[in-house]
């Protein structure tokens, strides 16, 4: 998409809530629980974002959103082949925050839901052979083991921020 038709759309839709009739032409409708890349054009958008890092990348929707608004990207995900170039091989549960996240503007994060609503990756969007992915995937964690381990990725995270930077989370209802 044309950055400057992204950035129209984008000014119509300047408020405290986010609307967007239509998830965008980023990413993969096919990975059950992606969000609309009209959310990660916003935020860039909104706060100038130069460097964009995104935890959870799944199906590429934020790389595919940065690649149209020219912004340097950089994603990790636990799928051990990842969909798009620029998307690290990363264990959020077990790996350090990889060092090309540093320097970032913003880090994203719109993590998979847990075991109750159903939607797991390892084993399901990409294959699991050794079922040793699936331990790490929160997708398929019981709710107080997702939550345990969604805010030590979250704090971890967090605390890899250099100061000025941003983090957006996008959480689903449970």
């Amino acid at each position: 998409m044309n950055r400057n038709d992204i950035i129209s759309r984008l000014e119509k839709s300047d408020s405290t809530l986010l609307s967007f009739p239509d998830r965008g032409p980023w990413g993969d409708k096919k990975y059950r629980g992606n969000c609309s890349g009209w959310i990660q054009a916003f935020l860039i958008w909104k706060y100038k974002v130069e460097k964009f890092a995104e935890l959870f990348s799944g199906s590429g929707t934020g790389y595919d959103v940065c690649k149209d608004l020219g912004v340097k990207y950089v994603g990790a995900d636990l799928n051990p082949n990842p969909v798009r170039p620029d998307i690290l091989n990363v264990n959020a549960v077990t790996d350090d925050v990889p060092e090309e996240f540093f320097g970032s503007d913003l880090i994203f994060m719109h993590p998979p839901y847990g075991k109750e609503i159903q939607i797991p990756y390892a084993g399901s969007m990409y294959e699991d052979p050794t079922k040793e992915l699936s331990k790490s995937d929160l997708g398929q964690m019981p709710w107080n083991e997702f939550i345990s381990a969604l805010n030590s990725i979250l704090m971890k995270y967090y605390a890899s921020l250099e100061s000025g930077s941003i983090m957006a989370i996008l959480m689903g209802d449970v």
